[in-house]
């Protein structure tokens, strides 16, 4: 009947063609991103990174705050290359964001090894948490006691 099958749609067939790339040889690592240069902002109190696709060495800004109340907001945006403004990219005072929650004070590294680094802070108005995240491939846990 009316019903269109794979080769009837393009964009069925650019995915199995890539499919089909990427399943001839899963060595290319399209995509395998690991994370450098971690660091603690003591000025903003946050983790910030950068992440980079193994394979084609494209590279994103990643930065993780830390609001009072338990909120962890993950922002990620392009490498500023001239561009006029970042793509990606949300003022912290968006809505969806309590103006009156501060960046939480706690957050402190406690480890690191070349492969990974943890962090942790304390929770308001009990517990802790620890972020713990893997270089490569990259990887965030987020533990909440």
């Amino acid at each position: 009947g009316n019903f269109k099958t794979c080769n009837d749609a393009s964009f069925c067939r650019r995915f199995v063609k890539f499919v089909n790339f990427v399943g001839a040889d899963p060595s290319k690592g399209l995509f395998e991103v690991e994370a450098g240069r971690v660091q603690l902002d003591s000025g903003s109190k946050s983790v910030k990174f950068k992440l980079r696709n193994k394979a084609d060495s494209s590279g994103l800004d990643a930065q993780i705050l830390f609001f009072e109340g338990g909120l962890m907001r993950f922002l990620v945006d392009e490498i500023p290359d001239g561009s006029l403004f970042k793509r990606f990219s949300l003022p912290l005072d968006e809505n969806f964001i309590d103006s009156n929650l501060r960046v939480d004070s706690s957050l402190h590294e406690t480890a690191r090894d070349g492969s990974a680094v943890s962090f942790s802070g304390n929770l308001f108005p009990s517990g802790t948490y620890k972020l713990s995240l893997v270089f490569s491939p990259f990887r965030l846990d987020l533990q909440v006691n």
